[in-house]
């Protein structure tokens, strides 16, 4: 199907935004299956009673990943001279972008590795149990290779070194090298209350448009609030407040086809501080 692009910018001719031609897309009759192989080895200790650390290593490669790439990556790859998008622009008389072609294909591998950690401790408080736990990821590896060799590492960044979109760029947003959810809750007689940190380590985003420098988001941190009461024979009532210290997004700036402006869809909830209650009955 012949349709508008998303807006780029050429990177041969960064004078002339937000940009659009012409793309080809659609359906891929010669597309094969992605094959992957994973790996994962953990160990559970229990160093004293009440107290539990698991952690997991794993590893999972993909070869023949499928994949559609965004407007901008294929004109920053093709003007950076990656073969492998050599066949997905074509150009008018005058050098400029004339049309571009994105459709689904089997575009080289991609290999991913980290570190799991869960961790859980509990001990009697007055007249409750006052319990701690945190559920984290650490990534070590997280790269993506076109079928030319060319390869995008891509934790802690949306872009390449010189400011081009990491492959892959539309296809599930950054890759943090460490996130975790960390939570202390207190539980007495049918209450449970909780509070939350939801945190991950910064990472790069798009260069400023204003004068061209880096940009990076810097680290987050997220509270939540929850009271749970089982106080009624088959009833469990649950209230809650996410984001409680109502926090703004990060500034953002996307480099591919993210349809939002100023933050970071992947990484921020966008009802911003919000207040819940739920009711279950079981019977």
């Amino acid at each position: 199907m012949l349709g508008t692009s998303a807006q780029f910018t050429d990177p041969k001719f960064p004078q002339n935004a937000n940009l659009q031609v012409n793309e080809l897309s659609g359906g891929n009759p010669d597309l094969k299956p992605e094959k992957s192989k994973q790996n994962s080895i953990g160990i559970v200790l229990t160093p004293a009673k009440d107290f539990t650390v698991a952690v997991d290593a794993w590893r999972i490669n993909i070869d023949g990943k499928i994949t559609t790439p965004s407007t901008q990556e294929i004109v920053s790859r093709f003007r950076s001279g990656d073969p492998a998008y050599a066949n997905l622009v074509v150009l008018g008389p005058d050098g400029t972008v004339e049309q571009t072609k994105a459709v689904s294909a089997n575009v080289g591998s991609a290999a991913f590795s980290g570190v799991d950690l869960n961790a859980s401790y509990r001990t009697r408080v007055a007249n409750g149990v006052l319990g701690l736990s945190m559920y984290g990821t650490y990534m070590t590896r997280a790269e993506e290779t076109s079928p030319s060799g060319v390869t995008s590492k891509k934790i802690g960044t949306t872009v390449e070194e010189n400011g081009d979109p990491v492959i892959g760029a539309d296809s599930g947003g950054v890759v943090v090298r460490w996130k975790h959810l960390l939570t202390v809750s207190y539980t007495t007689g049918p209450w449970r209350l909780a509070v939350s940190q939801n945190f991950y380590t910064g990472y790069r985003t798009g260069d400023r448009q204003w004068d061209g420098e880096k940009h990076f988001v810097p680290d987050q941190s997220i509270y939540d609030l929850q009271a749970v009461y089982t106080g009624m024979k088959n009833v469990r009532l649950t209230m809650g407040v996410k984001n409680v210290f109502d926090k703004n997004p990060p500034m953002y700036i996307p480099v591919s086809n993210q349809f939002a402006a100023g933050y970071d869809i992947s990484m921020y909830d966008p009802r911003s501080r919000f207040a819940y209650i739920s009711a279950s009955y079981k019977f």
